[in-house]
């Protein structure tokens, strides 16, 4: 079990450690927002400590730790959403520096993906043009270039290819991918269900 969530939790889980799993109360949407019963959470000191307590167990289902209580969380695609900030650096939605982009994937619908330290994630719609323009500009010039937009777009989701575009200082991999495969490839279950009772 992890040990960096907050001391309140740990407490409560040492205190009351077979408090039964809540299912179907928690989601995550693609711009990293979270919801209850489909209501946006706003206020920011719920919304940090849900940042805190975010983890994920060994079947691959993402919950926050709740005091005692593990709440699973529904995922609308992937387990993290990550946008840019005003220097072009990638932040999780919980706030964490991405300091290590793995691989950019783009899938038949023209979503970007991206895979770091952290897992694999969506890249928050609002910042797909910057990222896409960052990407242009550490590319190597080519007369018959169309940019990288027009490369992505390009590529065949399901192929086994991989083909290199420069991200800063480093040359980073790039598939497509068909978006129904993207949970089973990096190993995460978008829709937990009450299989097991209790924390596991």
């Amino acid at each position: 079990m992890r040990t960096d969530f907050d001391d309140n939790v740990l407490r409560g889980l040492q205190k009351w450690p077979n408090v039964p799993a809540c299912f179907g109360w928690l989601r995550l949407d693609r711009r990293g927002n979270w919801r209850v019963k489909d209501q946006v959470i706003s206020h920011r000191r719920a919304i940090a400590y849900l940042a805190r307590n975010y983890a994920s167990d060994e079947r691959g289902r993402w919950f926050v730790q709740n005091g005692p209580q593990r709440a699973y969380c529904a995922l609308d695609y992937t387990p993290w959403i990550y946008h840019l900030d005003g220097c072009d650096r990638l932040y999780t939605h919980t706030n964490k520096l991405a300091s290590k982009l793995d691989r950019i994937l783009i899938d038949e619908t023209g979503d970007v993906l991206l895979q770091t330290e952290f897992g694999v994630g969506l890249l928050h719609d609002a910042d797909l043009s910057r990222f896409i323009d960052v990407l242009d500009t550490h590319q190597e010039p080519h007369d018959d270039s169309d940019g990288v937009a027009d490369f992505l777009l390009s590529l065949e989701p399901g192929s086994l290819d991989e083909y290199p575009l420069a991200w800063h200082n480093a040359q980073i991999p790039v598939q497509a991918l068909f978006a129904s495969t993207i949970a089973k490839s990096f190993g995460f279950e978008p829709t937990p269900a009450a299989q097991v009772e209790g924390n596991e």
